[in-house]
């Protein structure tokens, strides 16, 4: 079978369907040729079922198997499209002429399903090999990103795109749908969620992704860099040292407690000139997180 078939051509003519979307006479070839050899490619080569179940991609299909020299094909979105129809099978729902339905290697129930694991893992394929070539996003500085991020999400916001052209009444009944369907994470059971979670967390720390790329030194700096953001003054290594020690001493107890209240007017008094920087909240968690032991993978 050929791509270059004399009846699947048709250059010079336009093909109208019943919903009146008009396409020119290539893009219908295309499509019949697609149709065609989806059904030959079920019945020569069966064993793409198999290989798509395992994992494979459509395109790494394609590839595994030859379909473009086997069929004469030069075009791979012909290809992967032809391969697609043979494991998915063809619905001519929108009525084009010449092309023909017929089911699938693979049920549809199936097919949908693990399209979606391949999607998942398809982007994560694309995303790791840009990271590893540093490009796109990965080309970028840490104040680049930043940036980038700052003015989508306001370009979002200023023009009501995406969750933002949302009122809280329509978050709240596109929330109530899904859990009604069971779609999205409502369709997991805590057990399933609680596995994912933890699945997530391992393959972060495992590939070093996102918090776990970083240092404790950059993790303190970004850190310190977000409270700046946030109008506040982090904590510096004499502050902490300071408050440790006076929680120490008697003068700053108060029965079995300690008088942070105490505590945050010395170290206002000695760090900032008396302003009241420090309050009881921020101390006391200082302290709570000082007290934090590290996680062990």
């Amino acid at each position: 079978m050929s791509e270059k078939s004399p009846n699947l051509r048709g250059e010079n003519f336009s093909v109208s369907i019943s919903n009146s979307e008009t396409l020119t006479g290539s893009q219908i070839a295309a499509k019949k040729f697609a149709n065609k050899l989806g059904q030959e490619i079920q019945t020569t080569i069966p064993e793409i079922k198999e290989a798509f179940l395992n994992g494979l991609a459509l395109m790494e299909i394609v590839e595994r198997f030859g379909i473009q020299n086997r069929f004469g094909i030069t075009n791979e979105r012909t290809a992967r499209e032809a391969v697609r129809d043979a494991l998915k099978g063809y619905e001519n729902d929108k009525g084009y002429e010449g092309l023909i339905s017929y089911p699938g290697l693979i049920e549809p129930e199936i097919w949908e399903r693990i399209s979606k694991e391949h999607k998942t893992s398809g982007s994560q394929k694309v995303g790791t090999r840009m990271r590893e070539e540093g490009r796109g996003f990965f080309a970028m500085t840490e104040e680049q990103r930043i940036d980038v991020g700052k003015r989508s999400g306001q370009a979002l916001l200023e023009k009501g795109l995406g969750i933002h052209k949302q009122t809280f009444e329509d978050k709240q009944e596109m929330g109530r749908r899904n859990r009604d369907a069971g779609i999205g994470i409502f369709a997991q059971s805590p057990e399933e969620l609680r596995t994912a979670r933890i699945a997530g967390a391992r393959s972060q720390i495992k590939n070093r992704v996102g918090i776990h790329s970083q240092t404790p030194e950059e993790r303190k700096s970004l850190g310190n860099k977000a409270a700046i953001s946030r109008g506040e003054i982090p904590f510096s290594e004499e502050e902490v040292e300071f408050i440790k020690g006076l929680t120490l001493l008697p003068e700053y107890q108060r029965g079995k407690l300690t008088n942070m209240h105490k505590i945050a007017q010395a170290i206002n008094q000695k760090f900032h000139d008396g302003k009241p920087v420090r309050r009881n909240k921020t101390i006391i968690a200082k302290l709570r997180n000082l007290k934090k032991k590290p996680k062990t993978n």
